[in-house]
């Protein structure tokens, strides 16, 4: 596993990369670590995150945001699966789970290029903090490097998506 650095998402060319290290054992699974930040004094906002996991790959994904939300006093405790079945155009099989509040999922899309984007809201995003844990189970998808290419903020649901 590796620690990318920290990074504010408000920045324009945000980008969270987190890679695999252990290419040689093949039982073992891979959890890809990365950390993001972010603090304003916003109301409820929408943040859709741009993955770099392609659409039609047969890529399964487990994505897990965890952290705290101080502006609401809640944990973030956020888990997305899904796969990217290889010949339909969105993310199939797709599941969110939030179990604390802190962040809540509010849907899964594909972007227009062709990419999985995770759509999020949160009613304060004040002294929002969180890690982005990325861990692919399955055979296809398992060495791949995930990142965030582009996170979005919007104050309602469908504005901004990419």
């Amino acid at each position: 596993m590796k620690i990318a650095s920290s990074m504010n998402i408000a920045a324009n060319d945000a980008k969270l990369w987190v890679h695999p290290t252990n290419r040689n054992q093949s039982s073992d699974p891979i959890v890809q670590l990365g950390r993001y930040w972010y603090s304003t004094g916003a109301s409820q906002q929408y943040i859709h995150f741009k993955t770099n996991i392609p659409i039609k790959t047969n890529i399964m994904y487990h994505i897990q945001f965890e952290g705290y939300n101080y502006g609401n006093g809640l944990p973030v405790d956020l888990i997305f699966t899904g796969y990217t079945y290889g010949t339909w155009d969105y993310p199939y099989n797709h599941t969110a789970i939030d179990y604390t509040g802190g962040l809540q999922q509010d849907g899964v899309y594909a972007s227009q290029d062709g990419y999985v984007v995770l759509r999020v809201k949160t009613t304060s995003t004040y002294y929002l903090g969180f890690i982005i844990n990325a861990m692919f189970p399955c055979p296809n998808g398992r060495w791949h490097a995930f990142s965030i290419l582009e996170p979005r903020f919007s104050s309602a649901e469908t504005t901004e998506e990419f």
